[in-house]
């Protein structure tokens, strides 16, 4: 014990044979974890980094719409709204409404996008990894981004968006078969409890022990952060695909508020056309 504590941590280093101290000596993959990664591509996972990016590059495009999008209606709501304290016009009413639900579909469409751009940048990140160190390090934040989501309840979540949506925009008839593949993915995702360990101790915080943090990081998987964080992004992919679908069918409430204008045009010159009546001399 005295023989260990009176040397350096160099000297004990040379001791051991480690000739540059390095977190290599700790974060070391077992052999059966690097042949993992011949099997992903048999479980329909990407592993080429330039095709994430491709979609990486494509997701922040519609950041930039969206982005825009957002902007646009938040100021048009504004406008409306006062107008519509002012005069209490029903058909302003019904404007405001497709404003609002336009702004909440875009609200809900850029939120995912944006999971899927940190699940993308952490793939990309863990594919292009040199060594086992980087990539036990890469790996924490992909057990982070699913807990996170998970935690925050992501179905619920949109469940919650869409029982805000008019029943126009909001295809029934693929409802049931979009729930049904939701909750099949969720039993693919990794085990909660083990990722919320992760998350807490090494991730999103820190715990004191030195120890404690070390035994946390040999239980990240790098195989395993790629293939969940890939069902992560199909589970994202296939609420933005329903999102779509919404989207799309805005134009079905948008065409009903037109014909509802129409009618209200119509009975405002009926009205007019009544009163100017009444004026004419008997």
């Amino acid at each position: 014990m005295y023989l260990i504590m009176s040397k350096s941590v160099n000297e004990i280093a040379k001791d051991l044979g480690i000739v540059e101290l390095s977190f290599k000596e700790i974060f070391i993959l077992s052999d059966s974890e690097k042949e993992k990664i011949e099997l992903l591509q048999n479980e329909d996972i990407c592993i080429a980094p330039e095709l994430l990016r491709e979609d990486l590059e494509l997701a922040g495009k519609r950041c930039c719409i969206y982005e825009y999008l957002l902007n646009y209606y938040e100021d048009e709501i504004a406008k409306t709204r006062n107008k519509n304290e002012q005069n209490q016009l029903p058909i302003l009413e019904g404007w405001l409404k497709i404003l609002q639900t336009h702004g909440n579909v875009y609200e809900m469409m850029g939120y995912l996008t944006l999971l899927q751009m940190d699940a993308l940048t952490t793939t990309i990140g863990l594919l292009q990894a040199q060594n086992d160190t980087e990539k036990i390090m890469l790996s924490k934040h992909a057990y982070t981004i699913i807990y996170e989501a998970i935690n925050d309840n992501l179905p619920h979540k949109v469940s919650n968006e869409m029982h805000k949506y008019p029943v126009e925009i909001v295809d029934t008839q693929e409802l049931s078969l979009f729930w049904k593949d939701i909750n099949s993915m969720l039993k693919k995702v990794m085990d909660i409890n083990n990722a919320k360990e992760i998350r807490n101790n090494i991730d999103a915080h820190k715990n004191h022990s030195f120890l404690k943090q070390i035994s946390i990081y040999k239980r990240c998987q790098w195989t395993e952060s790629i293939i969940y964080l890939s069902i992560f992004i199909k589970l994202v992919n296939v609420i933005q695909n329903y999102m779509n679908i919404i989207e799309k069918n805005m134009n079905v409430m948008y065409g009903n508020y037109k014909l509802s204008v129409k009618e209200y045009n119509y009975r405002l010159e009926q009205i007019i056309k009544d009163l100017e009546k009444e004026k004419e001399p008997i």
